[in-house]
């Protein structure tokens, strides 16, 4: 089986010794992979089962539902922000917004599939992912 990105991360830091030597864990991944500013990044979620009869599904149906987006980097507040930047804080803030609102828990495990999606896209930040996204 092949590593992930956090079994590769965790040797870098832990095993390699890193997470104390963070200028110099900066500088090998900078020049591993420098950063770029015309970044793209792809969600796509998908969740299958069987429908509870909303809508204009039956109840008991198997139905499949998908939302895939292209995110591009994005100006805010007049300064430039990569995708991959802009889409990691908002969806961070936008479950902040929930929590601050009292739409979710403010203590113990949260779940991220417990998290109601179209919740997080009715938040200030997580209305951008609805307004920018690109089938």
């Amino acid at each position: 089986m092949r590593a992930g990105h956090f079994e590769l991360m965790r040797f870098f830091f832990d095993e390699l010794g890193l997470r104390d030597r963070r200028a110099l864990a900066g500088e090998l991944l900078v020049n591993a992979k420098p950063p770029v500013d015309d970044d793209v990044v792809y969600l796509h979620a998908a969740v299958e089962g069987l429908a509870m009869g909303i809508g204009d599904t039956a109840a008991g149906q198997l139905t499949r539902k998908q939302y895939v987006r292209a995110y591009q980097p994005l100006e805010i507040n007049d300064r430039s922000w990569r995708a991959i930047s802009w889409t990691t804080a908002a969806s961070t803030v936008a479950v902040v917004e929930l929590v601050a609102s009292g739409r979710l828990p403010s203590s113990g495990f949260l779940a991220q599939e417990h998290i109601p999606f179209e919740a997080l896209l009715e938040t200030r930040n997580g209305a951008r992912f609805a307004e920018l996204g690109a089938v």
